[in-house]
């Protein structure tokens, strides 16, 4: 009897040693499974910052160069302005000989009507004219501010970049 528990009890040691021995594998292999899609996953972090910043970068300079377009066109404008109220710019449209405010032409001819056909348009028509003009090329700007971020973000998107 002594002998059937000696062999029992070794039957049930190894039992045990082969089911903690397979655990230990199975936890082994685990433990690598998520070791290894760890290293994956902190390089593709590690990609995808790097794609981050190269859109944050030529996003930094679409905005930059869109704020020094606008600073330019803001004086534009203003120059522009300026030069209605000396009297070195006149506006005139062509269509009339008296200034009835509907259309206009640009002539940069600062010795009043020598050549130039057409009623000269009030100081307040000139001014607003220009300013919807710098209004519209301000919004031109910035659409193609907005259309040059979607080209450089689809060439990152892509792998262009």
């Amino acid at each position: 009897m002594i002998a059937g528990l000696a062999a029992l009890a070794l039957l049930v040691a190894l039992v045990y040693g082969i089911k903690s021995y397979a655990e230990g594998e199975r936890k082994a292999g685990y433990d690598q499974a998520v070791a290894e899609y760890t290293i994956k996953v902190n390089d593709a972090v590690a990609k995808y910052r790097v794609l981050e910043k190269q859109g944050a970068e030529a996003q930094a300079v679409i905005v930059a160069k869109l704020n020094k377009d606008k600073v330019n066109a803001l004086a534009k404008k203003d120059n522009t302005i300026a030069a209605l109220r000396s009297g070195t710019l006149i506006l005139r449209d062509p269509n009339s000989t008296a200034c009835s405010g509907t259309g206009a032409a640009v002539t940069g001819n600062t010795s009043g009507s020598v050549g130039v056909t057409g009623g000269q348009l009030s100081d307040e028509l000139a001014q607003f004219l220009v300013t919807e003009a710098s209004r519209a090329d301000k919004i031109v700007l910035q659409l193609r501010a907005a259309q040059q971020l979607l080209i450089e973000d689809r060439k990152i998107c892509n792998g262009e970049h």
